[in-house]
């Protein structure tokens, strides 16, 4: 045994945990060593020096990719809040929270089985089972998608009737027709990272539709000179994520093994349920996290504190981009190294990956917190009444990314049941926190309620995993509070 590992057995689970020592866990290593050690542990191509070039490749393109992703979407809201001032740009904020919020269920989880499943059937060179889980998913994602496009029309009507407040429910209702392109994309992308194409796996939903709906919305306004309306705005987007779509499907007839396309499909429905229905609620809850504080504060206040809200989570969504980048490129690696149990590789590739996201959070967390009220005043004078409640979530977030990539490696090491219920009980904290700061404090109660359930599911979500796994996903943490002598 070398030197600086040691074995442990958790008290909880089956697992044999090989854990580092102190030496190997020293909160003292820097971000770009981290960084370094990263690169080598994850797994893929024999040929090292083609797996060094390849992971290189996938990480610093992934990097660039959300940096990139990140900047366009910053200028897209900018040009939106500009152009539709904050009653406008919440009424379109609203429809898009209705998409994000039905595009989960409308994937059924399959999206999260497609790139855990299709790595390992890659890896075992199972084509029958990766042809039969494809077509399955497709069909079945279709089928939900438009049943929940079609239930959830007459929801916005009995929300907002004959009035149409500030055209939020034909705003609505187009934004609806975005749902099921939406879900056939996210299965797309999903397989393609899944057969290792990471960057092309991000590329459809990070980079091409927000360029297309950025250059859309400056063309109508440079073409035409006219104000840009909430619908105008949803339509850009339903076109933008068509293309992507399209440009999805290209990509994965292209990279798809020639094998898989020849053989006969092979089903085994009731075992991908079954692990899918536990993705679908951890990933039906997180979402619920994410958008019920838009549905409600829509719900109590109306569309302008919608819209200061929305431009303030949007800005301080770029505290975890670096977290959000670095989980899909390791996602399949947790599932490998996981499976193979190097347990001790797999706990140095998540240290070095929370010490870089925090790394980075750090800083911006500052810079929106000292600098918030000019930040928010480049979208408009009507903003930045939000500068409290950005500084509520920027501390949210940032306990966010300190937690490390703990959600991906809970799901990926099997233990989505315990995931579900861990961040149901947050939802629900969050849904509870909502209703109650809402009605008084308005944006700056929405940003609490999210903060607190952040830090709860964070919290109690790494303790469970380390309990089951014996991995700890922090990246700076106190030894004994873990049992770790």
């Amino acid at each position: 045994m070398q030197n600086n590992q040691r074995i442990r057995y958790c008290s909880i689970g089956r697992v044999k945990c090989t854990l580092p020592t102190r030496q190997t866990m020293k909160s003292g290593i820097k971000a770009r060593q981290s960084l370094k050690n990263l690169i080598k542990l994850i797994p893929g191509k024999q040929d090292q020096g083609k797996l060094y070039t390849h992971l290189v490749t996938s990480t610093v393109g992934t990097f660039t990719l959300k940096v990139t992703s990140t900047g366009l979407a910053f200028l897209t809201n900018l040009l939106l809040a500009r152009l539709l001032g904050a009653t406008g740009y919440g009424a379109y904020a609203y429809a898009m929270a209705w998409v994000g919020l039905l595009s989960v269920p409308a994937t059924l989880g399959f999206h999260q089985l497609l790139v855990r499943n299709v790595a390992i059937y890659h890896a075992q060179e199972n084509w029958s089972l990766m042809q039969g889980l494809l077509r399955f998913s497709n069909r079945v994602v279709l089928i939900t998608s438009i049943v929940l496009m079609a239930a959830a029309a007459p929801i916005g009507w009995v929300l907002f009737g004959s009035k149409n407040e500030y055209g939020m429910l034909h705003a609505l209702w187009l934004a609806l027709l975005m749902l099921p392109i939406t879900a056939l994309t996210q299965l797309r992308q999903s397989a393609l990272r899944g057969l290792h194409q990471i960057i092309r796996g991000q590329l459809p939903e990070m980079l091409i539709r927000p360029l297309l709906l950025v250059s859309f919305i400056a063309s109508a306004y440079l073409l035409f000179h006219q104000y840009l309306s909430a619908l105008l705005a949803v339509l850009f987007n339903v076109v933008a994520t068509l293309i992507a779509l399209a440009v999805a499907s290209h990509w994965l007839g292209k990279v798809l093994p020639e094998e898989v396309k020849t053989v006969e499909p092979e089903t085994r429905i009731w075992p991908w349920i079954r692990n899918a229905l536990p993705l679908l609620l951890v990933a039906s809850i997180q979402i619920i996290n994410f958008q019920i504080d838009f549905i409600l504060l829509g719900a109590f206040k109306g569309a302008e504190q919608v819209g200061v809200y929305a431009i303030v989570k949007r800005v301080t969504d770029i505290i975890v981009f670096v977290l959000s980048a670095v989980e899909v490129t390791i996602a399949p690696s947790i599932a490998s190294l996981y499976a193979r149990e190097q347990t001790v590789q797999l706990q140095q590739m998540i240290s070095n990956t929370a010490k870089i996201i925090l790394a980075v959070a750090v800083p911006i967390v500052a810079v929106l917190v000292a600098f918030g009220k000019s930040i928010l005043s480049l979208f408009g004078s009507d903003f930045m009444s939000g500068q409290l409640a950005l500084v509520v979530l920027s501390v949210g977030q940032l306990m966010n990314a300190g937690f490390g990539p703990v959600g991906q490696l809970a799901i990926h090491t099997g233990n989505e049941n315990g995931t579900a219920l861990i961040v149901g009980l947050a939802a629900l904290m969050n849904i509870l926190l909502n209703l109650l700061l809402i009605p008084k404090w308005g944006v700056v109660g929405a940003a609490m309620a999210t903060a607190v359930s952040l830090a709860v599911w964070n919290l109690l979500l790494s303790v469970f995993v380390y309990r089951r796994t014996g991995i700890i996903s922090v990246a700076f943490h106190p030894r004994s509070f873990w049992g770790v002598r």
